[in-house]
């Protein structure tokens, strides 16, 4: 895979995602998140303060290279990965609050990340706020509101070509990522114990902050599942505009790995202590 394609391939992946989103998304969706305001501020400032912060702390702290570094920062600072709905649910988690928070994300980040981006990787040649700011409005901002325009002038289109615009940002996800690892895998071991030991830790920090929070089981479930699972096809797309090394997009593609990897367990856990009284139950 060329440096061309790849970019383009990213390019179309965060449309496509942005755009599928738009497409599920109402302005009474805005509405209904904002009505749990307590529970919304403390999911948005999980993912734009305290995560980000977390992310620069190990980055420091393991006094990891600066590519490997900005790989671990930009996953940090870039929130709303959208399979962390689809965990959530999985989990038998509050899945209107994962929606909730993912629907907010979507356009705080071209302001929360821009400015993220430019203060905590001043070194990064041509990145500062209005570069990121341009790049995510381009392929993320933009595609988002006109699927959210399709789906408020032509609902019952807009509801047809959602699963195909869904599967189509799948696809490409699952192309990008076996093509950078076909072409540039060998680049993984470049990371480092150093650069997988923070992410790891920064993934499981991100959950257990979650389940740390007020709430019932359900809603912490949702809290921790979202925050940990971090929107990599903003990071790779910030990655690969502003970042020549490879090593950067490769300590995304291992973040990404042991995200995964590590809350699969935590989701079988919640769904099968979910499912536990609903046995005895049904036995009694």
């Amino acid at each position: 895979m060329t440096d061309q394609i790849q970019d383009l391939l990213i390019q179309a992946l965060n449309v496509s995602v942005m755009f599928a989103m738009g497409l599920d998304l109402t302005m009474e969706s805005y509405t209904r998140a904002l009505s749990r305001r307590r529970v919304v501020i403390r999911g948005l400032l999980l993912n734009f303060v305290v995560v980000p912060a977390l992310g620069i702390g190990l980055a420091t702290g393991f006094s990891l290279e600066s590519a490997v570094g900005a790989g671990l920062v930009l996953s940090a600072i870039a929130p709303g990965g959208g399979t962390g709905t689809l965990l959530t649910q999985h989990a038998r988690g509050d899945l209107a609050l994962s929606v909730a928070l993912l629907t907010l994300m979507a356009p705080l980040s071209l302001v929360g990340t821009s400015l993220l981006a430019a203060w905590a990787l001043p070194d990064a040649g041509s990145l500062n706020a209005w570069a990121v700011a341009r790049t995510m409005a381009i392929y993320q901002l933009f595609p988002l509101m006109a699927g959210m325009a399709l789906r408020a002038a032509r609902p019952q289109e807009a509801l047809r070509l959602f699963p195909w615009a869904t599967k189509l940002g799948t696809a490409l996800l699952v192309v990008v990522v076996v093509g950078l690892l076909v072409a540039k895998g060998h680049l993984v071991l470049s990371v480092g114990v150093g650069g997988l030991v923070a992410s790891g830790l920064t993934v499981v920090v991100s959950l257990a902050l979650g389940f740390a929070l007020p709430g019932d089981v359900p809603t912490r479930s949702a809290l921790g599942l979202t925050t940990a699972v971090r929107n990599l096809s903003l990071a790779l797309l910030l990655s690969t505009t502003f970042f020549p090394d490879p090593r950067t997009t490769m300590t995304i593609l291992a973040y990404g790995l042991l995200m995964y990897l590590l809350s699969a367990p935590v989701v079988l856990w919640l769904r099968s202590s979910h499912e536990s009284p609903e046995r005895s139950g049904g036995q009694l």
